[in-house]
């Protein structure tokens, strides 16, 4: 039978968590938001420090050593993106995985996935305080074909241009994805050096969905550091 109890919602350092039991599905959702305010300078660095989060990290240095990670995790999926709320710019981070008690020695997976995604998000491919340089152009030449592509769908190119005319004073004109022009310019280092900044400033909510409790949580939550400035 399917029982649905009451949200639980905690401070725990930097990160606002809001717990929501459910044993409706088989599967749990880990689901990391951070949010600033929306500004051209930043939006196409947010963007790019997105992909970059889905394709390596310092301990899973190549896309083929992160899938077989995942994989190992009774193929969980991990995946990122950004949007635009209002005046803020969110990059949504999301680790979906099967529930411990339907596997073999389950019990530990919850603590392995926090692990995973500790790794994933603070933990990045950084050599010599730079993004890997192969890793970011290969990014930045991604994100050109997608900001590029706006251009073959009348529809998404009819609703850019009307969102840049009404907002033509405003930093909501400013796509989720980033500004086109922008991205030629990043380096490896602008994009850690900013990384740093996105970790000290952004507003962090965590969503854990699933049949999990706030006392198997909260003690993995908090070996999480995010430092403020």
């Amino acid at each position: 039978m399917t029982t649905h109890k009451q949200e639980y919602k905690e401070q725990i350092g930097a990160i606002q968590l809001t717990l929501i039991p459910s044993d409706k599905y088989k599967s749990n959702k880990i689901v990391f938001k951070f949010r600033a305010p929306l500004d051209r300078k930043t939006t196409t660095k947010r963007a790019l420090i997105a992909t970059l989060m889905e394709t390596n990290t310092k301990k899973y240095p190549t896309q083929t050593a992160f899938r077989k990670e995942l994989a190992s995790l009774y193929g969980a999926s991990f995946y990122a993106s950004v949007d635009k709320k209002g005046n803020e710019h969110v990059i949504t981070a999301i680790l979906d995985m099967v529930d411990g008690q339907f596997v073999p020695n389950g019990d530990t997976l919850l603590e392995k996935a926090f692990t995973l995604i500790q790794e994933i998000i603070f933990n990045p491919n950084v050599i010599d305080g730079s993004f890997h340089e192969a890793t970011v152009a290969r990014e930045k030449e991604n994100l050109v074909q997608r900001l590029e592509s706006v251009y073959d769908d009348k529809i998404r190119y009819a609703n850019k241009r009307l969102t840049e005319i009404m907002f033509a004073n405003e930093n909501y004109k400013y796509g989720a994805a980033g500004v086109l022009e922008d991205i030629p310019n990043i380096t490896g280092t602008d994009l850690y050096d900013y990384y740093q900044q996105f970790l000290a400033e952004d507003t962090v909510d965590l969503f854990i969905c699933g049949d999990v409790k706030k006392e198997d949580v909260i003690p993995l939550l908090k070996k999480i550091t995010i430092c403020r400035s």
